[in-house]
């Protein structure tokens, strides 16, 4: 074998050797969760976790629970209760594996911002769902940051929250006004 060629294998076979670096995944655009009071055709969010090679990962929540002093405040992040903080709203998160088995759930009450570790521990390579189900009269506004050594979130669906005051209103049927946010 020649220098260069023992050279470059030696090279990759130290590389191979070192420990894969976690990459992390965040979100930007805030993720909702609605309640099932509202009847709105967006529902629940459910994401799939791809984790390419045994490992850690851990997932980091953003305002994982409803802050019932969001609404209308000026750092509006968009969290939002329709009935006065009357009824219990809470956020459910459930993490299932490939077979649908439940590897980690929290249920979330109304509280105030901030980050929460859902989970952090070592997962085989696969294929996990990732569902926030909200209960109550509101929507609950998250967001969330995935770390790991090989592990991807991905959603085919997702519902975001847009904060703006500006959309137009458009003429509907029977002389109705409806929100046109293809104008915006």
């Amino acid at each position: 074998m020649n220098r260069k060629k023992f050279a470059a294998l030696a090279v990759l076979s130290v590389l191979m050797a070192l420990p894969a670096q976690a990459q992390q995944i965040s979100t930007s655009l805030p993720l909702t969760s609605v309640g099932p009071y509202l009847m709105w055709e967006v529902g629940d969010q459910t994401m799939t976790l791809e984790v390419g090679a045994d490992g850690p990962v851990a997932l980091d929540l953003f305002s994982p629970q409803l802050d019932q002093s969001d609404y209308r405040s000026a750092g509006y992040y968009g969290d939002e209760q329709y009935d006065g903080n009357v009824s219990d709203v809470a956020t459910t998160f459930t993490l299932r594996d490939g077979a649908g088995q439940v590897v980690a759930q929290r249920t979330y009450q109304p509280g105030e911002h901030g980050w929460d570790t859902f989970f952090n521990q070592d997962l085989p390579a696969g294929q996990y769902r990732l569902s926030a189900e909200t209960s109550g009269n509101g929507k609950n506004t998250f967001a969330l940051r995935l770390t790991g050594r090989s592990a991807a979130i991905r959603a085919d669906h997702l519902t975001v929250t847009v904060r703006s005051g500006a959309w137009p209103r458009c003429a509907g049927r029977g002389g109705r006004a409806r929100l046109c946010p293809a104008d915006v």
